[in-house]
C-alpha cells in the first residue's frame, strides 16, 4: 500500500470536490494522501476501490499523482462532461450595493441592498454539480417571481445552441422605502421543468 496524492482538477460550481477511491473504497479528495495498493507493482481498481477517480467539474483536466518522490511525467488528459441538466441557476449576478453571498448558484442572497437598490442576473441549465448545460434545444425560457420590488426583463429564453444560459438578464427592483426581505424564485415557464433557483435580498 501506498499514500499518492492526485491533483489536475478542481471542485464543481457547487463545490463538490474531485475524489478518488482508496484501497478500502473510501473516497478521498484531491490534494490528500490516498492508500492505493500495488500487487507486483501495478494497482488494479476493483469494484469502487483502488483508485476510482470521479470529476464533478466539467471541462479538461490534466490529472498528476506523486507519492511526494515520484510523479507521472505526463499528466493524464482527461474530458469531464457535465451530468444530465436538472437545476437551473444564477449567473452574471451584479447588485447596485450590499453584498452578495459566496455560494450563489442554486441559492443566492444579498444583503445590504437597500431601498431601490438593484440586483440582475442571467439564469443557466446546468446540471446536479452546476456545470452549465450545453444544446439544450429551442423552446426553453424561465420566469423570475416573487417579492415587493419589481422584477423587468422576464420571462429569460435560454439558448438553444452552446452554453445553456438565458440570452439576456432580468433585474429586480427593490421597493423605495421601508424595510424588505424579498425572495426571488427563477422556474421554468415553457419547455423541459428543471428545479428553480431562489435569490433572497434584504435591506
Amino acid at each position: 500500500t501506498v499514500n499518492l496524492t492526485f491533483a489536475g482538477s478542481s471542485a464543481s460550481p457547487n463545490s463538490t470536490l474531485p475524489t478518488v477511491s482508496n484501497s478500502g473504497g473510501t473516497a478521498i479528495n484531491f490534494g490528500s494522501p490516498t492508500e492505493i495498493t500495488f500487487t507486483a507493482g501495478v494497482a488494479k481498481v476493483s469494484s469502487a476501490k483502488n483508485g476510482v477517480m470521479k470529476l464533478s467539474r466539467a471541462g479538461t483536466a490534466s490529472i498528476a499523482v506523486s507519492d511526494g518522490t515520484i510523479s507521472n511525467p505526463i499528466p493524464l488528459a482527461v474530458t469531464a462532461s457535465s451530468a444530465s441538466a436538472s437545476r437551473l441557476a444564477f449567473s452574471n449576478v451584479a447588485i447596485s450595493a450590499g453584498t452578495l453571498g459566496s455560494a450563489c448558484l442554486f441559492t443566492c442572497a444579498v444583503t445590504g441592498l437597500g431601498n431601490s437598490g438593484t440586483v440582475s442576473a442571467k439564469v443557466n441549465v446546468t446540471d446536479s454539480f452546476g456545470n452549465t448545460a450545453n444544446a439544450v434545444g429551442t423552446g426553453h425560457a424561465v420566469k423570475v417571481t416573487g417579492g415587493s420590488g419589481t422584477i423587468a426583463g422576464t420571462p429569460l429564453t435560454i439558448a438553444s445552441t452552446g452554453p445553456a444560459e438565458s440570452t439576456t438578464s432580468f433585474t429586480y427592483t427593490s421597493k423605495a422605502s421601508g424595510s424588505f426581505t424579498d425572495t426571488l424564485t427563477a422556474a421554468t415557464s415553457a419547455g423541459t421543468t428543471y428545479t428553480s433557483a431562489t435569490l433572497t435580498a434584504s435591506k
